[in-house]
Protein backbone atom coordinates (compact mmCIF):
# COMPACT_ATOMS: atom_id res chain seq x y z
CA UNK A 1 0.00 0.00 0.00
CA UNK A 2 1.46 3.52 -0.84
CA UNK A 3 2.38 6.24 2.16
CA UNK A 4 -0.38 8.20 1.03
CA UNK A 5 -3.12 5.50 1.22
CA UNK A 6 -1.54 4.23 4.90
CA UNK A 7 -1.60 8.23 5.74
CA UNK A 8 -5.12 8.81 4.47
CA UNK A 9 -6.19 5.34 6.60
CA UNK A 10 -4.65 6.28 9.36
CA UNK A 11 -6.26 9.72 9.55
CA UNK A 12 -9.60 8.56 9.24
CA UNK A 13 -9.64 6.01 11.70
CA UNK A 14 -7.50 8.57 14.31
CA UNK A 15 -10.09 11.43 13.21
CA UNK A 16 -13.44 9.59 13.23
CA UNK A 17 -12.22 8.54 16.61
CA UNK A 18 -11.36 11.43 18.18
CA UNK A 19 -11.78 14.55 16.31
CA UNK A 20 -9.09 16.19 14.45
CA UNK A 21 -8.54 19.15 16.88
CA UNK A 22 -7.21 15.89 19.20
CA UNK A 23 -5.24 14.05 16.60
CA UNK A 24 -1.34 15.31 15.93
CA UNK A 25 0.48 14.81 12.89
CA UNK A 26 2.92 12.79 14.87
CA UNK A 27 -0.15 10.28 15.88
CA UNK A 28 -1.42 9.84 12.04
CA UNK A 29 2.30 8.87 10.91
CA UNK A 30 2.69 6.46 13.69
CA UNK A 31 -0.41 4.73 12.77
CA UNK A 32 0.87 4.93 9.14
CA UNK A 33 4.15 3.49 10.21
CA UNK A 34 5.81 6.56 8.00
CA UNK A 35 7.69 9.60 8.95
CA UNK A 36 6.76 13.51 9.42
CA UNK A 37 8.56 14.28 6.17
CA UNK A 38 6.83 11.49 4.09
CA UNK A 39 3.37 13.17 5.53
CA UNK A 40 4.42 16.70 4.63
CA UNK A 41 5.74 15.69 1.03
CA UNK A 42 2.10 14.61 0.52
CA UNK A 43 0.23 17.04 2.38
CA UNK A 44 0.45 20.36 3.46
CA UNK A 45 -0.88 20.04 6.79
CA UNK A 46 -3.58 18.54 8.99
CA UNK A 47 -6.52 20.21 7.56
CA UNK A 48 -5.51 19.62 3.96
CA UNK A 49 -5.49 16.04 4.64
CA UNK A 50 -9.25 15.96 6.62
CA UNK A 51 -10.36 17.82 3.86
CA UNK A 52 -8.91 15.16 1.38
CA UNK A 53 -10.22 12.49 4.03
CA UNK A 54 -13.90 13.94 3.95
CA UNK A 55 -13.97 14.24 0.42
CA UNK A 56 -13.35 10.81 -0.24
CA UNK A 57 -15.37 9.65 2.90
CA UNK A 58 -18.40 12.01 1.10
CA UNK A 59 -17.64 10.19 -2.24
CA UNK A 60 -18.29 7.04 -0.81
CA UNK A 61 -21.34 8.12 1.25
CA UNK A 62 -23.12 9.53 -1.66
CA UNK A 63 -22.19 6.23 -4.18
CA UNK A 64 -23.98 4.35 -1.29
CA UNK A 65 -26.71 6.60 -0.79
CA UNK A 66 -27.75 6.71 -4.70
CA UNK A 67 -27.34 2.47 -5.31
CA UNK A 68 -30.68 2.17 -2.45
CA UNK A 69 -32.49 5.18 -3.62
CA UNK A 70 -31.85 4.60 -7.20
CA UNK A 71 -32.51 0.76 -6.87
CA UNK A 72 -35.83 -0.81 -7.76
CA UNK A 73 -37.26 -1.48 -4.35
CA UNK A 74 -40.46 0.52 -2.81
CA UNK A 75 -39.49 3.61 -1.66
CA UNK A 76 -40.05 2.39 2.12
CA UNK A 77 -37.28 -0.06 1.94
CA UNK A 78 -35.23 3.42 0.51
CA UNK A 79 -36.37 4.85 3.73
CA UNK A 80 -35.43 2.08 5.34
CA UNK A 81 -32.28 2.07 4.10
CA UNK A 82 -31.68 5.67 4.00
CA UNK A 83 -32.56 5.39 7.93
CA UNK A 84 -30.11 2.60 9.13
CA UNK A 85 -27.71 4.45 6.52
CA UNK A 86 -27.49 7.80 8.63
CA UNK A 87 -27.97 6.50 11.65
CA UNK A 88 -24.68 4.40 10.80
CA UNK A 89 -23.16 6.80 9.58
CA UNK A 90 -23.63 9.44 12.87
CA UNK A 91 -22.81 6.40 14.88
CA UNK A 92 -18.94 6.42 13.48
CA UNK A 93 -18.30 9.78 13.82
CA UNK A 94 -17.11 10.65 17.29
CA UNK A 95 -18.84 14.19 18.85
CA UNK A 96 -15.64 15.65 18.78
CA UNK A 97 -15.04 14.94 15.00
CA UNK A 98 -18.88 16.61 14.93
CA UNK A 99 -17.79 19.94 16.64
CA UNK A 100 -14.81 19.78 15.04
CA UNK A 101 -16.20 19.72 11.24
CA UNK A 102 -18.30 23.10 11.93
CA UNK A 103 -15.39 24.54 14.39
CA UNK A 104 -14.32 27.77 12.79
CA UNK A 105 -11.08 26.83 13.94
CA UNK A 106 -10.96 24.38 10.39
CA UNK A 107 -12.59 27.06 8.05
CA UNK A 108 -11.92 24.87 4.94
CA UNK A 109 -13.71 22.04 6.69
CA UNK A 110 -16.38 24.46 7.70
CA UNK A 111 -17.03 25.62 4.29
CA UNK A 112 -16.70 21.98 2.43
CA UNK A 113 -19.04 20.62 5.27
CA UNK A 114 -22.01 23.42 4.79
CA UNK A 115 -21.22 23.26 0.99
CA UNK A 116 -21.90 19.51 0.82
CA UNK A 117 -24.62 19.40 3.62
CA UNK A 118 -26.90 21.48 1.56
CA UNK A 119 -25.82 19.29 -2.11
CA UNK A 120 -26.93 16.25 0.18
CA UNK A 121 -30.03 18.19 1.82
CA UNK A 122 -31.23 19.04 -2.20
CA UNK A 123 -30.66 16.02 -3.41
CA UNK A 124 -33.26 14.00 -0.81
CA UNK A 125 -35.73 16.59 -1.20
CA UNK A 126 -35.49 15.83 -5.10
CA UNK A 127 -35.85 12.19 -4.21
CA UNK A 128 -37.90 12.96 -2.38
CA UNK A 129 -40.13 14.80 -4.84
CA UNK A 130 -39.76 12.17 -7.18
CA UNK A 131 -41.37 9.89 -4.25
CA UNK A 132 -44.13 12.03 -3.56
CA UNK A 133 -45.28 12.62 -7.75
CA UNK A 134 -45.24 8.79 -7.73
CA UNK A 135 -47.94 8.65 -5.41
CA UNK A 136 -45.00 6.54 -2.88
CA UNK A 137 -45.47 9.88 -0.15
CA UNK A 138 -48.56 11.31 0.87
CA UNK A 139 -49.27 14.51 -1.00
CA UNK A 140 -50.15 16.36 1.92
CA UNK A 141 -47.06 15.55 3.82
CA UNK A 142 -44.58 18.47 3.78
CA UNK A 143 -41.26 17.14 2.43
CA UNK A 144 -39.40 19.64 4.56
CA UNK A 145 -40.84 18.16 7.83
CA UNK A 146 -39.64 15.04 6.56
CA UNK A 147 -36.10 16.23 6.38
CA UNK A 148 -36.65 18.20 10.01
CA UNK A 149 -37.46 14.70 11.47
CA UNK A 150 -34.62 12.68 10.27
CA UNK A 151 -32.19 15.73 10.96
CA UNK A 152 -33.82 15.01 14.54
CA UNK A 153 -33.58 11.33 14.66
CA UNK A 154 -30.33 11.23 13.26
CA UNK A 155 -29.06 13.84 16.39
CA UNK A 156 -30.64 10.88 18.30
CA UNK A 157 -27.38 8.32 17.00
CA UNK A 158 -25.31 10.15 19.80
CA UNK A 159 -27.75 10.58 22.21
CA UNK A 160 -26.46 8.46 25.05
CA UNK A 161 -30.03 8.92 27.26
CA UNK A 162 -31.79 7.30 23.78
CA UNK A 163 -29.10 5.03 23.15
CA UNK A 164 -29.35 3.33 26.75
CA UNK A 165 -32.71 2.76 26.16
CA UNK A 166 -31.66 -0.27 23.62
CA UNK A 167 -29.37 -3.26 23.98
CA UNK A 168 -28.09 -2.37 20.54
CA UNK A 169 -27.09 0.23 18.05
CA UNK A 170 -29.14 -2.22 15.56
CA UNK A 171 -31.82 -2.15 17.98
CA UNK A 172 -32.45 1.45 18.28
CA UNK A 173 -32.17 1.90 14.28
CA UNK A 174 -35.00 -0.61 13.90
CA UNK A 175 -37.26 1.28 16.23
CA UNK A 176 -36.14 4.77 14.50
CA UNK A 177 -37.38 3.21 11.20
CA UNK A 178 -40.40 1.71 12.82
CA UNK A 179 -42.02 4.82 13.79
CA UNK A 180 -41.15 7.12 10.35
CA UNK A 181 -42.82 4.57 8.52
CA UNK A 182 -45.14 2.92 10.62
CA UNK A 183 -45.96 5.71 13.24
CA UNK A 184 -47.97 5.02 16.52
CA UNK A 185 -51.11 2.97 14.93
CA UNK A 186 -51.18 -1.09 14.40
CA UNK A 187 -50.59 -1.86 11.08
CA UNK A 188 -54.21 -2.88 9.78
Amino acid sequence: MASEEKILRAAKELIWAQGLRKVSVEEICERAGVSKMTFYRKFENKEKLALLVFQKHVERSIAEYRSFMDARISFSEKMESFVRFKLREASQASKALLQDVVSEKFPALQAYNGKISKENEEMFLSDLRAAQERGEIRKEIRLEFVQDVLHFLQEKATDEKFLSRYATIEEATQEVINYLLYGLFPVR
